[in-house]
């Protein structure tokens, strides 16, 4: 006699609840569910690697302004113990340029004889008579002397320079040019 009331086939394997100890995803819920993790993990990746990039750039446009400032600092103020551009005596400055670049001499009280000097070779300023090195990776250094009227019926003299620098960096793919300028008014 079948035990079974209903008359349905008693096998287990036949019976939906029969089969939970069996319990899984199927292969198309696997390859969807692992298509977008992946996607996930490859958004997330992406947006990491492009804040990154974005973040190191701005590092090295970061460094290159410090060098610039840092630059024309030390030339307009001088370092240690040699006076600056601003110490200058108004009619003691003057400059003269050369197949390598410029230099600008100039007095102060303290100082009889002092110059900058660009070396478009080694891309660099030198302050003389220290012989210090002041920058590197200067791509381009300009001055320009600005001679007015100061006195009337004199001659013009020199009131003050206009110095500009550009400095380029170069670190991977990056590559950052900044361009900084500043105008010396001389004082005496």
């Amino acid at each position: 006699m079948n035990a079974n009331p209903r008359g349905l086939n008693d096998g287990a394997a036949s019976h939906p609840r029969a089969r939970q100890g069996n319990a899984g995803f199927t292969l198309p819920e696997i390859l969807i569910g692992s298509t977008v993790f992946l996607m996930t993990i490859a958004g997330a990746f992406l947006t990491f690697t492009v804040h990154q990039r974005t973040w190191r750039q701005s590092e090295v446009w970061m460094e290159a302004d410090r060098e610039a400032n840092a630059v024309l600092h030390r030339i307009v103020y001088g370092m240690g113990d040699q006076p600056g551009l601003r110490a200058a005596a108004a009619n003691s400055v003057q400059t003269t340029t050369n197949a390598n670049g410029w230099a600008l001499s100039y007095a102060t009280g303290s100082s009889p004889s002092n110059s900058i000097a660009y070396r478009a070779d080694t891309r660099d300023f030198l302050l003389l008579p220290a012989g210090r090195t002041v920058g590197g990776g200067i791509a381009n250094a300009s001055v320009v002397l600005r001679a007015n009227v100061v006195v009337p019926n004199m001659p013009p003299r020199i009131t003050d320079a206009e110095l500009a620098v550009t400095i380029v960096r170069r670190e991977g793919l990056f590559e950052v040019e900044r361009d900084l300028e500043t105008i010396v008014r001389f004082r005496n």
